[in-house]
């Protein structure tokens, strides 16, 4: 059984996702329950359940929006490698602020603190654009679609306000943060290609390179003994008498494969496992020179 061999992207991908799958764990296991089943028990943990909402739309933007830049990214560097990392530095730090917004979220330094780590982790990643379209040049899928990254810009914008906000009015500033969350809901669209086809076309590594998902399939020609001559298909005919031993022409590995007589395919020539077809001269000394 054969194994899948992953290139650089595959594996950066498979380590972020990890991270951030524990990142949003750790933060659904510091949402407490309510103490009763009363009405006035559920408003006791209601802020933490809404910026737990909140960090998980933060951190699940991230996780949709790395994903389709990833697959779009054809080589990585270093620089990539470790501006990923810094990404999910900051990223970490979401459950220990989202436990903190949700015990004190009317006080200015808990909120200006989220903020502070959005904006860290909004320019984490604004960087990492940047480090995939240096390692993979401007004319690259990646720079073609991200542009003049408005939705990066503005996002850094947005925190950096959110932070000024916060010292002001906590509540406002959440709103910052959530526009944030709902802008980059939806990734960009250049960067998500269709059945993976795009990838087929942009690789230059030839037909083994691992990025080469779509195969064509290879087309074989089933091997004939020779007393099937009596059908034009190679099905004996009925009543036929008994069967002929076959006699082997030597043209395989090995002198295993079997070739028809040209009575047999009077149109066709049956081509090689290759998909070329069959040389008659050496069809004709194979079999001592007769046609």
């Amino acid at each position: 059984m054969g194994t899948m061999r992953l290139n650089e992207t595959d594996r950066l991908e498979a380590f972020s996702d990890s991270v951030m799958a524990v990142i949003i764990t750790i933060m659904a296991f510091n949402v407490k329950p309510p103490l009763g089943a009363s009405i006035h028990a559920l408003n006791g943990v209601l802020p933490e359940l809404l910026v737990y909402i909140l960090s998980f739309a933060i951190v699940g933007t991230y996780w949709n929006n790395h994903h389709h830049l990833l697959r779009a990214t054809e080589r990585t560097s270093g620089a990539v490698m470790w501006t990923n990392l810094f990404l999910l530095f900051w990223l970490s730090l979401m459950p220990i602020v989202t436990g903190w917004v949700g015990k004190y979220p009317r006080h200015t330094l808990p909120a200006a603190t989220y903020g502070v780590v959005g904006l860290g982790s909004a320019i984490a990643y604004w960087l990492l654009v940047r480090m995939i379209i240096r390692a993979n040049g401007a004319a690259s899928p990646v720079a073609r679609a991200i542009g003049s990254d408005i939705k990066g810009n503005l996002s850094l914008v947005l925190y950096a306000s959110g932070v000024a906000i916060a010292l002001a009015s906590p509540v406002a500033a959440y709103f910052l943060y959530a526009a944030v969350a709902v802008m980059w809901f939806v990734p960009d669209r250049r960067l998500v290609f269709p059945d993976e086809e795009p990838l087929v076309k942009r690789s230059t590594y030839g037909p083994t390179d691992p990025r080469v998902r779509v195969r064509a399939p290879v087309k074989r020609f089933p091997l004939m003994r020779e007393d099937q001559d009596d059908h034009p298909y190679g099905v004996p005919a009925v009543g036929s008498g008994p069967r002929r031993q076959p006699r082997r022409f030597g043209l395989g590995a090995g002198g295993s494969m079997l070739l028809p007589p040209p009575s047999a395919v009077p149109h066709r020539r049956p081509p090689n496992r290759d998909g070329r077809p069959v040389d008659n001269s050496v069809v004709r000394r194979a079999r001592g020179g007769r046609t």
